[in-house]
């Protein structure tokens, strides 16, 4: 068909679908949408997904007490300049901008994450990741990410007058 595509993906197929070139199904025995651990592309779906949550919650909790600088054996933190690495340039933590982020106190963080259905944990996990994701300091590392949905993917196929139409191999 030697087509040039310059537009939207979005539009260009909802074009093709408007000149009856392309249609699109989706499998009826699919769910309607998608539980994916972007981690590992895993899908914990059903009774699957309350662990998943718990263990990424987990992995996230674990890589923010990492980033928590030591303490001397009073409790107060080592000064900023013995580990810059744990301090961004206004010398937070990074347990420091994810609690701001999500609306937390920082001793409340561990807490906030622990409450709540699988659902919600779920959407504060994606929180986490999103401050974590937007911080100008600290990187997203690769042991924790978000727990997503997607919906069922659409699949297109050429109509069969397009395929007559244009004699497609």
């Amino acid at each position: 068909m030697d087509l040039a595509l310059d537009h939207n993906t979005g539009t260009v197929v909802s074009n093709l679908e408007d000149a009856k070139i392309i249609h699109g199904s989706t499998d009826p025995t699919n769910p309607d949408w998608w539980v994916i651990r972007e981690r590992d592309g895993e899908f914990p779906m059903g009774d699957d997904m309350p662990p998943a949550v718990n263990e990424e919650i987990t992995r996230a909790k674990n890589h923010i007490q990492s980033m928590d600088p030591p303490t001397t054996d009073g409790g107060t933190p080592v000064p900023r300049t013995e580990e810059p690495e744990k301090f961004n340039e206004n010398g937070e933590t990074l347990r420091d901008e994810v609690a701001d982020y999500v609306g937390t106190g920082p001793d409340d963080l561990e807490n906030y994450l622990d409450i709540g259905t699988p659902r919600s944990r779920r959407q504060k996990l994606n929180e986490v990741v999103e401050a974590t994701e937007e911080s100008d300091h600290f990187e997203m590392p690769d042991t924790f990410d978000k727990i997503s949905l997607i919906p069922d993917p659409v699949r297109y196929h050429l109509t069969s007058t397009t395929v007559r139409n244009y004699h497609l191999d």
